[in-house]
Parts: C-alpha cells; structure tokens; sequence
C-alpha cells in the first residue's frame, strides 16, 4: 500500500509540474509602418538594407514562428523572435539586387500569432534602368559602352 502511494503521488506531482508550465498564447494584432515600398533605380550588384518597424498593438506578445521572403537574394537578420504588447522592434533584411533585371517585387511573409491570417506581408519593388544606369556611367562628355570609352556624338 505505502509503494502505490509513492507511486500515486509522483504522477500527480509529474502531472501538475508539467499542465501547470504550458500557458497558450493568445492572437495579437500588429501595426507596421511603411510596409508597401518602392526602390527606384538601382544598379544590379547594390545591396539594400532594409528596416521595418513592427509594433504589437495587441494585449498578447507577438511570436514570430517563420519568416519567408520570395526570394533567396533577401536575407533576414533577426534578433528576437518575441515582441511584447505595447513594444515595437525593428526588423533587418538584407538585399542583393544582382540576380535580380528590370522590375522585380519582392513579398516576406513573416508567420506569426497575428489576427486575422496569421501573416504579416511585407512587400517592395525594384527596378533596374538602363538609361539611368547609362548616364550614371557618363563622365563628362565621355560614355563608357562595352567596356570602351568613346566621345559622344
């Protein structure tokens, strides 16, 4: 009897200890400032670093589970996952325009504890001229054009 005892007790004990530590978080809601951008132009080869501010407007900390950009040229520099209600936080992404030609747009999806779907989207466009790329190229009344300088005409 003293042995199902110890046992009966150590279950209940293992039981509580463990039900007692799980707390479920909650939906939050979020406000981003900016979160629909335009980079015009740049030069294949620039490098951008991008910055946007996050602020938890809801009453439950924002957990950031996944973030997935669009393409494999942004890369994310996350620092914390967590942002509690009431804080904001930056978060850091790094684009490498060099694979990219012409007029690109770009989604991160951010999946998180985020009212209504779940995901923050995040969305900017590139856009490489070739014209603007030309006359950046020009010194004075001299054009470089394959790598050869000649006098304009």
């Amino acid at each position: 009897m003293k042995r199902f005892s110890i046992i009966f007790w150590g279950l209940v004990s293992v039981f509580v200890l463990f039900s007692s530590c799980k707390q479920k978080i909650g939906w939050t809601t979020v406000s981003v400032a900016d979160s629909v951008r335009h980079y015009y132009p740049i030069i294949a080869g620039d490098i951008l670093n991008l910055s946007y501010e996050i602020e938890n407007t809801g009453e439950e900390p924002l957990i950031i589970r996944e973030i997935q950009p669009s393409c494999g040229c942004i890369v994310p520099k996350l620092t914390s996952r967590m942002i509690m209600p009431g804080k904001s936080r930056r978060l850091l992404f790094k684009y490498e325009s060099a694979k990219n030609i012409g007029f690109v747009e770009h989604v991160i999806r951010i999946h998180c504890n985020v009212k209504p779907t779940g995901i923050i989207k995040l969305v900017f466009d590139t856009k490489k001229d070739i014209m603007w790329i030309l006359r950046r190229m020009t010194a004075g009344n001299r054009i470089l054009i394959h790598g050869v300088k000649r006098n304009e005409i």
